[in-house]
C-alpha cells in the first residue's frame, strides 16, 4: 500500500478495548488484545498518513448471549 501510495486498513476492535469489562464478564486477555489493537490502529494511522494509507478501526459494543 505504501509503495502504491494509497490504501485502506480496517481493524475490528471492540468497546472492550476502551473500558474495563470486569462488571460484565471477566476477560482480561480479550480486553488487553482489543486495547492493543486500538493503539496499533492509532499509531499506524499517524505513521502511514503521509503515504495516503488510511488505518481505521470499528469498535462494536458488547452483547450477552440470550
Amino acid at each position: 500500500m505504501i509503495r502504491r501510495g494509497q490504501g485502506s486498513i480496517i481493524n475490528v476492535a471492540s468497546v472492550a478495548g476502551m473500558k474495563a469489562m470486569a462488571d460484565e464478564v471477566p476477560a482480561a486477555g480479550y480486553v488487553a488484545s482489543k486495547g492493543g489493537l486500538i493503539a496499533l490502529t492509532q499509531e499506524l494511522a499517524v505513521e502511514w498518513a503521509p503515504y495516503s494509507v488510511r488505518v481505521n478501526a470499528i469498535a462494536p459494543g458488547f452483547f450477552l448471549r440470550a
